[in-house]
Parts: structure tokens; sequence; C-alpha cells
């Protein structure tokens, strides 16, 4: 049986997190001048389901839902997927050393505190 107060440090600091995180690309997706239409629907499409995920996680957490651990399992799996394509992506392109390693880091600190919500949830 789920302790929620036990899960929810961990399942409120993935929602910080991620919110933070991607509230921080909006602003630099909408800073960059060379972007078409087209660029800026690709790159805000990530940032529009990982808040809205992250908003789930909010309600989940917040009314005590019995299935917020397959929620926070969902959560998990999706960011675990969605930062190790991109990071393999992005390691193969003509980035900067430096662009890649804040991405690596972005991407171990998301699947990081996903996989700690992950497990104080599953218990």
């Amino acid at each position: 049986m789920l302790k929620l107060t036990s899960a929810r440090p961990a399942v409120y600091t993935v929602i910080v997190w991620t919110l933070f995180m991607w509230v921080t690309r909006t602003r630099l997706i909408f800073t960059e001048d060379d972007l078409s239409v087209g660029d800026v629907v690709l790159r805000i499409l990530p940032v529009f389901l990982f808040v809205a995920l992250a908003l789930v996680l909010v309600v989940s957490v917040r009314t005590g839902r019995p299935d917020l651990a397959r929620t926070v399992a969902a959560f998990a799996l999706w960011t675990t997927s969605y930062w190790l394509i991109r990071v393999v992506l992005i390691s193969f392109r003509d980035h900067s050393v430096g662009f890649k390693v804040v991405h690596a880091v972005l991407a171990t600190v998301s699947i990081g505190t996903a996989a700690w919500a992950w497990r104080r949830t599953s218990r």
C-alpha cells in the first residue's frame, strides 16, 4: 500500500523540476530569431506534453488518487524514453561539447527525479 506522505517529496520534486525546465525551454524557443513557425511548433510540442503530464501529477498527488503509482510510472517511462532518444540524437549532431554536456545533465536530473518518484510510489 502506498504511503502518500512518504512519496510526496519525490513526486513534488519531479513536478517542480519538470515545470522549471520546460517553462525555461519555452522562453528559449521564443528568443530564437531564426526559427520558422514549423520549427517553433516542433519545439513547443514536448513542452506542452511535459507540462500537461506534470499538471496531471499535481492533480493526482493533491487528490490522493489511488492510481498515483501508475501515473508516476507512466511519467517516468515517458521521461526516460524521451531523454534517452534526445541525448542520442544530440550526441550525433553538430553541437558544441557544452551543449551536449548541458543536455546530458538535464537528462540525468530528469530521469533521476522521475525514477525517484517512481520508486517512492511503487512501494
